[in-house]
């Protein structure tokens, strides 16, 4: 079964008929993703036509994002999560606009990077096991406080300038250049070495 708003408005009507106050159910099924205003509306709706179903639209019914093509297209990713937006609008004939909203609003997707990571083969994994657990032992009974841990830092003096966003409002270059001196560079700009440990 497909949890929407109709399942939610039978959670908040349920909780209601208990007796139960609209903030104390908002508390209660914060988890399902709902808002203080939708407890609020869903117990109105209620009071005003004893029924949690939609009420009818004016407007014209939808043609496209229907619930047979949302339900298809979560099928689709269900089978490859890898699927591009873009070819899966191409394949089922729908506007991109329209397949993003199936995937964003219906169906609360979001796309994400695909990590990467290091490739362990068995004996790899063995040497971080026997590792970890020299490590373990070397520093036990508060053994790590006794590290020192530093890093350094090369600070350059000369002023800061970022060439792509640093700029100048003026009628002319020439004005530009009368307003603000230029930013001067060297070969070999004078540094101090920051080196800090805890």
């Amino acid at each position: 079964m497909v949890w929407g708003d109709k399942e939610n408005r039978i959670a908040v009507i349920a909780l209601h008929k208990v007796g139960m106050e609209p903030n104390a159910i908002f508390k209660t099924l914060h988890t399902l993703g709902i808002s203080k205003m939708f407890v609020y509306r869903a117990i109105n709706r209620y009071n005003e036509t004893s029924s949690v179903c939609d009420r009818k639209r004016s407007g014209r019914p939808r043609s496209v994002r229907t619930k047979k093509v949302v339900k298809a297209v979560r099928e689709r990713i269900r089978r490859n999560p890898v699927r591009k937006q873009k070819i899966l609008s191409r394949e089922m004939k729908i506007a991109p606009r329209t397949m993003s909203r199936i995937l964003k609003d219906d169906l609360g997707l979001a796309a994400y990077k695909r990590r990467t990571g290091h490739f362990l083969t068995d004996n790899l994994k063995k040497n971080r096991v026997v590792k970890s657990k020299q490590l373990l032992k070397r520093y036990a009974k508060g053994g790590h406080r006794k590290i020192l841990f530093t890093d350094k830092k090369i600070f350059t003096i000369e002023q800061h300038f970022n060439k792509q966003n640093d700029r100048i409002y003026a009628q002319s270059s020439k004005e530009a250049s009368q307003l603000v001196d230029r930013v001067q560079r060297g070969h070999y700009p004078t540094s101090v070495i920051g080196l800090v440990g805890c």
